[in-house]
């Protein structure tokens, strides 16, 4: 599924969005939106060789862990500032089948690391 171009530029824009990693079925169209930009996909080798053990970064409940996106109110794009602590952090795994099967199709999550 894509979204609308002036979604996906307003969410990149609202969010500080540095960096953007996309998969092979939606780097075309998103390559033209934002620079740099990974398809994952494409780098697997590359990240296949890295360390499986957590990066040794202190992360305290209080800091932010991601940003959901949701459709809002107003049709704006609304950010959703979610921190480690969150019931909803740990829950978002089984939460996100959850929604698609309700029928929410925009959902948008950045990581904080």
């Amino acid at each position: 599924m894509h979204y609308p171009e002036e979604r996906i530029r307003f969410i990149l824009a609202d969010a500080g969005i540095r960096l953007l990693l996309t998969q092979s079925d939606s780097h075309a169209y998103v390559q033209h939106l934002f620079d740099p930009l990974i398809n994952v996909d494409e780098a697997a080798p590359v990240i296949g060789q890295q360390p499986l053990s957590r990066p040794p970064i202190a992360v305290t409940p209080s800091e932010l862990a991601y940003m959901m996106y949701t459709s809002g109110t107003t049709g704006t794009p609304k950010g959703v500032l979610i921190s480690p602590s969150s019931r909803c952090a740990s829950y978002l795994p089984a939460l996100l089948p959850v929604l698609a099967a309700l029928g929410y199709r925009s959902i948008s999550i950045k990581y904080f690391f």
